[in-house]
C-alpha cells in the first residue's frame, strides 16, 4: 500500500504542484488514477480524532488546509482506504501509521471502507474551468458514484468541455475601445453574459444591464444596444458545457471616458 501511496503522490504533483485551490482526495478507480472531491475520513469522529492528533502542527501549505490527503481504491464495487499523506514541510509527502486504527478493516486490497455511505464525486482530465476557491473547479470528466457501506452502487458521469475560448480577461475588458460608440459623458459599467444557447451552444440571446449609466438614458440604451449586438456576434464571452447544460457567467466592463479625463 505504500508503493500506492508513493504512485499517487507522483501524479498528485504533476497536476496539482502549482494549484492555488484545494488539493483533492486520490484515488484508483479500477486502476486508473483519479481525483476525488470528497472528504470520507472526518465524518467518522472516533477514527477521525486519531487521525487528527498524526497530523502536522499548523498549516503547511495553503493548498492543503485540512493538512493531509486520503488515497483511496475502487476495486470490484467495493471503497478501500490505502494511506493517509502529509506534508513533511517541504514539497514532499509521506504516509502516516494507521494500521492500528484501521486494523479490523485490513484486507489484502486496503481497508474496506464499510463506514461510507456518500455521493463521492469523482474527477479526471483537465480541468475545464478553475475556481479559486476549494474544490469549485470543473473537470473534464467528472462522476458521482453513489456509495452505501463501502460498496459502490451507481455512478453518475458528466463530460464538460469548452466550447468557446472567448476573449482573454484583459482583452475583453478592452473590447468596448473597438468599438464606435459614439459621444459618452460620462464612464458606463455594464454587467454582459448570455442568456440563452442553441443545441450546439452558439449564444441566441444575451444579457445587458447597465449598472452605473452616464446620467443619460438614451445613451445608455444606445451603447448597451451596441455592445449586446457585438457580444451576440463576435462570441467574445466563454462558454461551457457543464453539469449537462451549456453556461457562460456574467462579465463586466466599462466603456466612456476615464475617470482621469
Amino acid at each position: 500500500m505504500r508503493r500506492l501511496a508513493l504512485l499517487i503522490l507522483g501524479g498528485m504533483l504533476a497536476l496539482f504542484g502549482f494549484a492555488t485551490a484545494q488539493f483533492c482526495e486520490l484515488i484508483y478507480d479500477g486502476g486508473v488514477r483519479k481525483s476525488m472531491c470528497s472528504l470520507l475520513l472526518e465524518p467518522d469522529s472516533t477514527t477521525f480524532s486519531m487521525i487528527r492528533n498524526r497530523l502536522p502542527q499548523g498549516l503547511s501549505n495553503t493548498a492543503l488546509l485540512r493538512n493531509y490527503i486520503g488515497c483511496w481504491k475502487i476495486k470490484n464495487d467495493s471503497l478501500f482506504l490505502d494511506s493517509v499523506l502529509v506534508n513533511d514541510g517541504s514539497d514532499s509527502y509521506r504516509p502516516i501509521s494507521i494500521d492500528d486504527i484501521f486494523a479490523e478493516k485490513r484486507t489484502a486490497s486496503g481497508y474496506f471502507s464499510d463506514w461510507v455511505s456518500d455521493s463521492l464525486r469523482v474527477v479526471s482530465g483537465d480541468i475545464i474551468k478553475y475556481v479559486h476557491m476549494a474544490w469549485e473547479s470543473k473537470w473534464e470528466n467528472e462522476e458521482l458514484i453513489a456509495v452505501e457501506n463501502g460498496i459502490v452502487k451507481k455512478r453518475i458521469h458528466k463530460h464538460n468541455r469548452l466550447v468557446n475560448k472567448g476573449m482573454e480577461g484583459l482583452k475583453l475588458r478592452s473590447l468596448p475601445d473597438s468599438l464606435d460608440l459614439g459621444e459618452i459623458p460620462r464612464r458606463i459599467t455594464l454587467n454582459v453574459s448570455y442568456s440563452d444557447f442553441d443545441t450546439e451552444g452558439n449564444p441566441t440571446s444575451c444579457k445587458v444591464i447597465v449598472r452605473r449609466g452616464s446620467g443619460d438614458a438614451a445613451t445608455d440604451n444606445r451603447v448597451a444596444t451596441a455592445i449586446e449586438k457585438f457580444i451576440l456576434t463576435r462570441k467574445p464571452l466563454p462558454i461551457y458545457y457543464i453539469d449537462n447544460r451549456y453556461v457562460t457567467h456574467t462579465y463586466t466592463i466599462t466603456v466612456g471616458p476615464s475617470r482621469n479625463d
